[in-house]
């Protein structure tokens, strides 16, 4: 068995963001799920961000709902941004978590009042229900 080395996950990360900077997102998905499994592997944390918010973006743009949701929900645990939680909720929303997308919605209205999406998304998850 090959020993990891802790260096390899800021290496994969920086790959998949070079990847993500060049608009392949074929690659960088992959190299962020590797720079991902290494960080569990070796008991190592994530503190980019970007990561989890580029996975879980490449997924929603695949239309991958279960993906998309699995990212976000790991960035919004962890880092907390309005941007984290609008797409969990998004996720949900295509997923029917109605309930679940309300929530998440109804807190990502209270952080960025502003965002037209989350209103609507908000009245879909509402009107879905």
């Amino acid at each position: 068995m090959i020993a990891l080395n802790e260096t390899w996950l800021v290496a994969y990360i920086e790959l998949a963001h070079s990847y993500a900077a060049l608009k392949n997102d074929e690659e960088a998905l992959k190299y962020y799920l590797k720079a991902i499994r290494i960080a569990n592997l070796t008991g190592q944390e994530i503190k980019d961000n970007l990561v989890f918010q580029r996975a879980g973006s490449i997924y929603i743009g695949l239309e991958k709902w279960e993906d998309a949701r699995v990212m976000f929900l790991m960035c919004a645990e962890q880092f907390k941004t309005s941007f984290s939680f609008f797409n969990l909720g998004v996720a949900n929303y295509h997923l029917g978590f109605y309930d679940e997308a309300e929530k998440v919605l109804a807190i990502v209205n209270l952080m960025d009042s502003s965002n037209a999406l989350t209103w609507a998304y908000l009245a879909l998850s509402l009107l879905s229900k």
